[in-house]
């Protein structure tokens, strides 16, 4: 058929070519929307993890600023082991603060000693 015969072509498509359009659109499509999906639902995950870590920094600064025991303490003194197993003992504790799933754990020196 030559060009200018298209053009004046009023008969249309058969439903064969409308369905062979539509399946190539579905496979163009569906992989689409399901990585924009997965893009937004990772965008949402980090969002809040980040906000979970912004309020443990938060809390974590406050005891540090307050001297508060309301985070959880470990028991001084922190104790560093050498390879040649030679040791330090450092005055302070370890504290650590949980908010869900993000734990900030921080050492605190003792400058009493």
């Amino acid at each position: 058929m030559k060009l200018q015969n298209w053009k004046n072509d009023v008969s249309g498509l058969s439903l064969v070519e409308v369905l062979v359009a539509l399946l190539v659109m579905a496979i163009v499509i569906v992989p689409l929307i399901s990585m924009f999906t997965n893009g937004f639902s990772g965008i949402a995950r980090t969002g809040r993890k980040s906000q979970d870590l912004y309020q443990a920094q938060k809390e974590v600064e406050a005891a540090i600023y307050a001297g508060v025991n309301s985070i959880t303490p470990s028991p001084p003194p922190l104790r560093i082991t050498f390879a040649d197993d030679s040791f330090v003992l450092v005055p302070g504790e370890i504290r650590e603060v949980r908010v869900n799933d993000i734990a900030i754990t921080t050492f605190i020196l003792n400058r009493a000693n």
